[in-house]
């Protein structure tokens, strides 16, 4: 997949994302739908998935390039990333109440968890792990086959 492509996917993800954010706080649909925040955090973490893949392996960060991508790294690198994201928005949240748990923090934010490692595993079965197998297929034909355009000596 072209950088560009995948670039505009994030960005498609996150706006859509946003949209629903902004029209929850504006007709308060997270307190007049005890769903909508698992949903939320579904797409926060199928869009973080999508996010860390791009930042560790499109764009080199950490020196990961796409030429060394292997299934299990882009497993670990973008399980963690989702989880590490999740545990601090959920920080965030804690601090941003004050402290001031509510009867079921513990159950909503073990949900909140789940709900973003779960938007991890569909990006990551149905689109991230078919990257991987068409990059690795591509640059094995590349070594196999050189283009014509390329000088052989």
């Amino acid at each position: 997949m072209q950088k560009k492509t995948f670039s505009l996917i994030l960005l498609f993800v996150i706006y859509v994302i946003l949209f629903f954010d902004l029209m929850a706080f504006k007709y308060f649909f997270y307190w007049r739908f005890w769903w909508y925040d698992i949903v939320m955090h579904f797409t926060g973490g199928l869009w973080i998935a999508l996010l860390g893949y791009y930042l560790f392996f499109f764009a080199g960060f950490a020196g990961l390039g796409r030429k060394i991508i292997k299934s299990d790294s882009v497993f670990w690198v973008t399980f963690v990333f989702v989880l590490t994201i999740g545990i601090l928005w959920e920080l965030f949240e804690l601090i941003a109440t004050s402290f001031d748990l509510p009867l079921n923090y513990f159950f909503d934010t073990g949900l909140d968890l789940i709900m973003d490692m779960l938007g991890w595993a569909l990006i990551y079965y149905f689109f991230l792990r078919k990257i991987v197998i068409q990059t690795k297929s591509k640059i094995i034909t590349e070594k196999l086959f050189p283009t014509e355009h390329k000088k052989i000596t």
